[in-house]
């Protein structure tokens, strides 16, 4: 029927009746052919097109003889077509690079390359191994034992590798995967268990199971003047698959896990260094320090230095604040303290300058510092 409402799709007719549930055929007509391919799409073969009586499905046992001699040039001694599959089962362990494999059957037996030789080994019979050189590297093994198989990987390059498993019978299909992470001649041992009554079972699991342990060396669990480049060293360690990663934040903002931090421009309080590690396998595990940023008398008169060689004041507002801070700066006891008065006096002169030679950055930071030697 007229396709003009479906344009552009229909464009040779709109079968009638193409969502009517009552017809059969939904307005369709079945051409020649075998049931799935029609005769004039087969027909677009050159040569050596053969066309039989048979539906589709049946082709592999009907025109076995046929698709023998496509391959062979000649007749086939022997044409089967009563058969039956036998009741096999079969495991699939495919791994996608960079590495190699090595399998070991409950039994000791061994497939795959032999990291300590570099050659293929195949120990288990009715078993296949595609070799290493191979672009997909894959092991396949006919009537698997029940128990558990150690599936060993080598690297052969930097990345994250896949390991996958498939469990094959005539009544199921069911598969497994593992992602981890290798380098260069790392050797990772996972483990496989099968069982051939509940072959939904099967997993792939790595051997280590033991996080990294990171430590904190610095920063210490201290206080910190504003003053300092406070150190930062973090590292990691993983006796099993080694580390993959390690990761150091500062406030929840990325940092290098071995380095400084500038603590002048970080706020007077409570600070939390944050670090994170993830094995080979992916065992993953945290850890934080907490540390205080702090003012002292010290660390006030070199951030008032630091503020006016940044630009943030004026020299007239530099010499002022420096001078009446110095004036309020009186020894007891053998120790320096401030006079918290003259402290709030300069806080009070100091709004008079606010972007008036006193920008807002140096304005809310010198504040800080004044506030917290008063509080503190």
């Amino acid at each position: 029927v007229d396709p003009t409402p479906y344009l552009p799709m229909w464009g040779h007719g709109y079968p009638e009746g193409f969502f009517d549930i009552l017809d059969s055929d939904n307005g369709l007509l079945r051409g020649s052919g075998d049931n799935t391919v029609p005769l004039p799409s087969a027909s677009l073969i050159a040569s050596g097109l053969v066309t039989t009586a048979y539906r589709h499905n049946d082709l592999p046992i009907e025109a076995q003889a046929e698709v023998y001699r496509a391959l062979q040039n000649e007749n086939p001694a022997t044409i089967i077509k009563n058969f039956q599959l036998p009741n096999a089962k079969m495991i699939l362990i495919k791994i996608l690079s960079p590495a190699d494999l090595l399998v070991i059957a409950p039994d000791g037996n061994k497939i795959g390359k032999d990291f300590a030789t570099g050659l293929e080994v195949n120990e288990i019979p009715n078993a296949f191994y595609t070799g290493f050189t191979t672009a997909t590297e894959f092991i396949t093994v006919l009537n698997p034992l029940d128990g558990e198989y150690k599936i060993f990987n080598q690297g052969t390059g930097n990345g994250a590798y896949i390991v996958e498993t498939n469990y094959i019978s005539s009544a199921t299909t069911t598969g497994a995967s593992f992602t981890g992470n290798t380098i260069p001649g790392l050797v990772t041992e996972l483990n496989m268990s099968v069982d051939n009554e509940n072959p939904e079972t099967l997993a792939i699991l790595p051997v280590d199971t033991d996080t990294p342990v990171i430590t904190i060396t610095a920063p210490e669990a201290k206080d910190y003047p504003r003053s300092v480049q406070m150190s930062v060293n973090v590292s990691a360690e993983d006796a099993g698959s080694g580390v993959y990663a390690l990761e150091t934040f500062l406030d929840g903002t990325s940092i290098q896990n071995v380095g400084s931090v500038d603590l002048f421009f970080k706020s007077l309080g409570t600070h939390t260094l944050f670090a994170s590690s993830t094995d080979n396998v992916g065992n993953a595990t945290t850890s934080t320090h907490a540390f205080r940023v702090v003012a002292t008398i010290d660390s006030t008169l070199s951030d008032i230095e630091r503020v006016y060689k940044l630009g943030w004041m004026s020299k007239k507002v530099y010499k002022w604040i420096r001078e009446d801070f110095k004036d309020a700066i009186e020894t007891k006891k053998g120790k320096k303290v401030v006079d918290k008065g003259d402290l709030r006096d300069i806080l009070e002169d100091m709004r008079d300058y606010r972007k008036k030679g006193l920008n807002e950055q140096a304005y809310r930071l010198l504040k800080e510092d004044f506030e917290w030697l008063i509080n503190n």
